[in-house]
């Protein structure tokens, strides 16, 4: 989707001039010598200029209100007829295009529209960084982020594109909760690497400002923010993370989602989940029980991520293999 950013180190192949080189010699050396250096530092700043423009041209939707517009980032084609609605991972206080560029790399920029809704966290970072909120205050935050993502679902749903929503590690949290509060409105849903029913013994660390992950998928252990893969700078950042993570983890989905339907959700786990756990024969029931398809893998989080995008992506109608 962006061209391909290689750094170019300005190299000056040295030139044997011998003892008894002559002072005219010297100096054509030396002019070839600046020509290519210039040459070569020409090279490195277009470089630089179009991994720069790759990174940050966004593309907007002309037609979409200016108030809704606010509260996303996208790539893409705004005509195309199919919209991706990608609820990010972390939660992080920015938005992180580069993931979702990496994330949905094998899709075709002409012919998807890729959406990535702020949350609230990310939309206005400053109440995160700057002060501690408290879990109640989580809660309310991510009842609002559920919110936004509701709005851009909705509108891209009541048009005539094919609206599909994906949802990653702390974003497929956020799509559990849209499923609960807003109905099954899209064509299709992609939940990677979350957690239907978080164990207590997680979910409350973290309502408290700590970090905990799993070991082989199963055992609890305390972690660091960087291990649970959330956090940023700032005195009060971590623990607000933890805190909006237990926000949606305290919830019991199996319980919530039970009139929903989700047979158009394909779910996708990793055995070895250090973050956020493998689901447990319970969570398992459930989405049998409610027809929806499940991914399983081998590997960790990240991995799960990875090995899984596509395929969930083509089983939802997102992707087609050959596009």
């Amino acid at each position: 989707m962006v061209p391909e950013c290689v750094s170019a180190e300005p190299s000056i192949s040295s030139q044997k001039t011998g003892l008894i080189a002559s002072h005219s010699d010297h100096a054509q050396t030396m002019t070839n010598n600046i020509r290519r250096l210039l040459a070569l530092l020409t090279i490195t700043a277009l470089l630089a200029a179009a991994c720069s423009d790759a990174a940050t041209n966004y593309t907007p939707d002309p037609m979409i209100p200016d108030s809704l517009a606010q509260t996303f980032e996208a790539i893409g084609n705004p005509n195309a007829s199919t919209v991706i609605v990608f609820a990010q991972g972390g939660p992080m206080p920015e938005l992180d295009m580069g993931e979702a560029e990496g994330i949905f790399s094998d899709i075709d920029p002409d012919s998807t529209y890729l959406v990535v809704p702020h949350q609230v966290q990310t939309q206005n970072p400053g109440l995160f960084t700057d002060a501690e909120i408290n879990f109640d205050q989580a809660k309310g935050f991510d009842a609002d982020t559920t919110a936004s993502l509701a709005n851009v679902v909705a509108y891209y749903a009541e048009s005539d594109k094919k609206v599909y929503v994906v949802g990653t590690s702390f974003g497929a949290f956020v799509v559990q909760d849209l499923l609960a509060s807003q109905g099954n409105v899209a064509d299709g849903y992609f939940i990677q690497v979350g957690r239907l029913d978080m164990p207590e013994e997680v979910w409350v660390p973290f309502s408290e400002g700590r970090f905990v992950g799993f070991t082989d998928g199963v055992n609890i252990e305390s972690f660091d923010a960087d291990g649970a893969g959330m956090g940023g700078d700032g005195d009060f950042t971590d623990a607000n993370m933890a805190r909006l993570a237990a926000g949606f983890g305290y919830k019991r989905f199996t319980e919530v989602l039970s009139g929903t339907d989700l047979s158009n959700v394909v779910y996708a786990y990793g055995l070895q989940d250090e973050q956020v756990g493998r689901l447990n024969d319970a969570e398992l029931a459930f989405l049998t029980s409610k027809d929806v398809r499940v991914l399983q893998t081998e590997q960790d989080h990240g991995g799960t991520i990875d090995e899984t995008i596509t395929e969930g992506l083509t089983m939802i109608g997102a992707f087609a293999p050959d596009q």
